[in-house]
């Protein structure tokens, strides 16, 4: 029995996590007044578990995740999940390719499909809100991602250590 709790608490951690991010994202969200919030922290969590324990990271969390984020964000229901879910995709796909990398190639890698999934995504707010954030609003907070993106990976490595790697 105890077996059955450590192996579904494992399951359930990273699930925690990624809500606890929608959360953090949302407060700031709210308190900040922007208006201009595109992409989220929570794609480094995703990316980076998806690639060392896809097997934790069920896409079907990923996919509620998101569509809580909107919720909580106020974006059209599967926006984030369409990002969230297309980084899970890309990185458990070319999952043997990125663990060899070095972790700077892996960060390149990330940013560019981070870029890739962003740029259509505001593409596709502009079709269906016409909505439309400034270039440099967008470029701030790609940038910011990017940046966070070394310490969400830490972040990540450090609770992929204690569910414990499928790799």
């Amino acid at each position: 029995m105890r077996l059955f709790k450590k192996k579904y608490f494992s399951y359930f951690v990273p699930f925690l996590v990624m809500i606890l991010f929608a959360f953090l994202e949302a407060v700031f969200f709210v308190q900040g007044h922007k208006e201009t919030f595109l992409i989220s922290l929570l794609t480094c969590f995703t990316f980076y578990f998806s690639v060392f324990n896809p097997k934790k990271l069920n896409i079907l969390f990923v996919f509620l995740v998101g569509i809580f984020s909107d919720m909580l964000l106020f974006f059209p229901l599967g926006f984030q999940s369409y990002i969230l879910c297309f980084m899970a995709f890309f990185a458990v796909f070319y999952q043997r390719s990125l663990r060899l990398f070095s972790f700077k190639a892996q960060w390149a890698v990330f940013a560019g499909v981070l870029l890739f999934v962003s740029l259509s995504g505001l593409f596709v707010l502009y079709l269906t809100l016409d909505k439309t954030i400034s270039t440099v609003s967008f470029l701030v907070n790609y940038l910011t991602i990017v940046l966070c993106y070394p310490f969400i990976a830490s972040f990540s490595a450090f609770i992929n250590k204690k569910v414990g790697a499928d790799v």
